[in-house]
């Protein structure tokens, strides 16, 4: 609002037309644009007020914000490279954890399948060694039979020949089946040690899994805590920043600082922002005069 609009207003109000709480509410959201624009004046000119007197408290602690916040962004930086290099280890560990224990699974399927061919072997022996065990059985009871009635000897003498090469064989056969039982028992116990071998190796590599994501865990809340300290670190600049901009606000406004060529600088630079807070000043004071405010310290 400029002066001409208020002076209608104003005679509009002594006429008894216009609302004086609408007055009061502009005034107030003039007011919040006024220090959105003084804090943008302060962010963009504090760089300016190094050999300001009145600012050097707020230049410098601005200064020393800004190095704490690039170093807290350094350490940042540093933690998620940490993280990224974990997370890429991580998935190295996990595939070559596939790896390994696929190859294991592949070592137990080739004992077991070995262990099943033996016992293959096995049934096929124990059936040979059935079926000489019988014929022996049959053949010995015919020996005593012959024997009995007096048969002669070399008929005898042949088919105790053949007794003793039904024993030997079913012996080597016997002695077979012994082995080749041996043989699945080893093949079975491998199997079992490569159970063992996985079980050890998922353990091993969840041990150092578990130790990563600790670490992955403990960056990331390093990260979080530095980054609520960066925006601490923030909000102090805003406060520091609003007090430069509220301070070349004010100066601006004054003729006597004016004449100083370090103030006269640095707010030639910003006239046009100055100049838009200088007009919402006049505003809010025109409002707050229409919404009944006499004294409103503009």
């Amino acid at each position: 609002m400029n002066s001409l609009s208020y002076t209608v207003l104003r005679i509009a109000r002594t006429l008894g037309v216009g609302d004086r709480h609408h007055h009061l509410r502009v005034a107030r959201r003039e007011a919040t644009i006024v220090s959105e624009a003084e804090q943008l004046l302060g962010q963009a000119a504090w760089r300016e007020a190094e050999h300001i007197e009145e600012l050097a408290e707020e230049y410098w602690n601005l200064i020393e914000i800004e190095n704490q916040q690039e170093k807290l962004r350094e350490e940042i930086q540093a933690f998620e490279e940490e993280n990224r290099r974990l997370s890429d280890e991580h998935d190295r560990l996990e595939e070559d954890l596939e790896i390994r224990v696929q190859d294991l699974i592949d070592k137990k399927t080739e004992k077991m399948q070995k262990a099943l061919g033996a016992m293959h072997e096995l049934d096929s022996l124990r059936s040979r060694a059935d079926f000489t065990r019988k014929r022996y059985n049959g053949l010995n009871t015919k020996f005593k039979v012959l024997n009995d009635q007096g048969v002669s000897g070399e008929e005898l003498a042949t088919v105790r020949a053949e007794l003793e090469e039904l024993q030997k064989r079913y012996t080597e056969e016997t002695h077979l089946i012994e082995e080749r039982t041996k043989l699945i028992h080893g093949h079975e116990d491998e199997a079992l040690n490569v159970d063992d071998e996985i079980s050890a190796v998922r353990e091993e590599a969840k041990g150092r899994i578990s130790a990563m994501m600790t670490e992955v865990g403990r960056s990331s809340n390093l990260v979080a805590r530095h980054s609520a300290k960066i925006g601490a670190l923030e909000r102090q600049k805003k406060s520091l920043t609003l007090r430069i901009g509220q301070f070349f606000h004010e100066v601006s406004r004054d003729r006597r600082a004016m004449a100083r060529p370090d103030l006269r600088a640095a707010l030639a630079r910003h006239r046009g922002i100055l100049s838009k807070i200088h007009s919402l000043r006049k505003s809010i004071k025109y409002h707050r005069l229409l919404g009944g405010v006499e004294d409103d310290g503009l």
